[in-house]
C-alpha cells in the first residue's frame, strides 16, 4: 500500500469518524446543529489561512530610529496544534534591541496573528516570530517569549495535565547574554 492510498482511507476513516460524531450530537437534539458546524469550519479555515503576504503585515517604520531596548508584553494568541488539531492559546512577549530600524507597534500583533493562523506547533511559532523581526529590522537582538496554554494536554487522557508550556527564542546579542534575557523577562513582568 502507498503512501498516497493509506492516506485515502486515513481520510475516509476520518469522514466516518465526523460523521459518527455529527450523528452523536444530533441525536442530542441540539439546535442549528448545521449553523454550528460551518461556523466551526468557518474558523478553521480563518486560522490557518493568512490573505495578506508577510511581507505586507511586518515591515520597517519609516523615517524614524531607535537604539534603545523594546518591551511588548502579552500579545493575545490562538492557533491549531498541528499534531491535534484543538486549540492553544496564550500570550507572546517580544523584546528587540533595535539598530535604528524598527516597526510600528501594530506590526507585532499582526506578525504574532500570521504566524498563529496556520496549523502550528509552539516551538517553531516562536522561532518564526523570532527570525522574521531579525530578518526585516536588522536589529542587534530579538528574544521571544511565549506562554500557552493546550487543551490537547487536558483532553488527552494519555498526557500530564499541563497548565502552561513556556518556549523563548533569541538572535543576536540576546543568543550571547543571559543578563539581557534576564531583564526582558522582567520586564515582561
Amino acid at each position: 500500500m502507498t503512501k498516497r492510498e493509506k492516506n485515502i482511507i486515513d481520510t475516509e476513516e476520518f469522514k466516518d469518524q465526523i460523521n459518527n460524531l455529527i450523528e452523536k450530537i444530533d441525536d442530542k437534539g441540539i439546535t442549528n446543529l448545521d449553523q454550528t458546524v460551518n461556523r466551526f469550519v468557518d474558523f478553521l479555515y480563518k486560522k490557518t489561512t493568512n490573505e495578506k503576504s508577510i511581507d505586507e503585515i511586518f515591515t520597517v517604520l519609516d523615517l524614524e530610529e531607535h537604539s534603545e531596548p523594546l518591551f511588548i508584553n502579552k500579545i493575545n494568541f490562538l492557533s491549531i496544534c498541528e499534531h491535534h488539531l484543538v486549540p492553544f492559546f496564550g500570550t507572546v512577549d517580544i523584546a528587540v534591541i533595535p539598530n535604528k530600524q524598527i516597526a510600528g507597534l501594530s506590526k507585532y500583533g499582526n506578525l504574532v496573528e500570521y504566524f498563529s493562523n496556520a496549523f502550528q506547533i509552539q516551538e517553531r511559532f516562536t522561532k518564526e516570530i523570532g527570525e522574521k523581526i531579525h530578518d526585516v529590522l536588522s536589529p542587534k537582538g530579538v528574544f521571544i517569549r511565549v506562554e500557552a496554554q493546550h487543551i490537547c494536554s487536558q483532553v488527552d487522557s494519555g498526557m500530564n495535565n499541563v497548565s502552561k508550556f513556556i518556549t523563548t527564542h533569541s538572535t543576536g546579542i540576546y543568543s550571547m547574554d543571559g543578563s539581557l534575557r534576564d531583564e526582558a523577562i522582567k520586564q515582561f513582568g
